[in-house]
């Protein structure tokens, strides 16, 4: 009944489970057991976010991003910038989702997220810049392809365009992502 971590782990099970309130109360159980585990605070802001309580959300990511002894303070700033994202803060989404860049200059999410935001800002140099980063550091999936292929088509490169069509189609043939290809849905 004392440890942190089996409630912390309730909590996730409870959120998969879509069993909100134990969820909550699972969460809250784990912090008050151990209110300084990084972890315990990104998982909760997480449920919070994922329950549309952002402004809730954001002060447990930041108490857990400045922990100097966690794993990974990356994970709860790119949470922090795809629940403003979601919200439509997208200036506030940048700001964390660069500072999540910085803490770890391969975090996938922060590089997806970023040139998503660019490419939607028209700011087509910075969105190919992480898009490239992105699919060149990690293996690309039917999402990574999409987003770069979209860059390369708004910034008019028919080359890199085509190639990216093509890895798209023979990688993920069945992908959501290829069938708008093939319409020719890119927005």
């Amino acid at each position: 009944p004392e440890y942190a971590q089996a409630y912390g782990m309730l909590g996730l099970i409870y959120m998969d489970l879509n069993d909100p309130a134990k969820a909550e109360s699972s969460f809250k159980q784990a912090l008050q057991l151990a209110p300084g585990n990084a972890d315990l605070s990104n998982n909760y802001g997480w449920f919070l976010c994922q329950s549309g309580r952002t402004p809730e959300a954001i002060p447990l990511f930041e108490r857990a991003a400045s922990d100097r002894l966690y794993s990974s303070p990356s994970r709860p700033l790119h949470n922090a910038g795809v629940c403003l994202r979601r919200q439509g803060d997208v200036a506030g989404a940048e700001q964390y989702l660069q500072r999540a860049f910085k803490v770890d200059p391969g975090n996938p999410v922060a590089m997806f997220n970023l040139s998503e935001i660019y490419l939607e800002q028209q700011d087509l140099e910075k969105a190919h810049f992480y898009s490239q980063r992105l699919i060149k550091s990690h293996e690309p999936s039917a999402q990574t392809l999409w987003l770069a292929l979209r860059v390369e088509q708004a910034r008019g490169n028919r080359d890199g365009y085509l190639s990216l069509g093509t890895q798209l189609r023979r990688k993920f043939p069945g992908s959501r992502e290829a069938g708008l290809l093939r319409e020719g849905k890119l927005n």
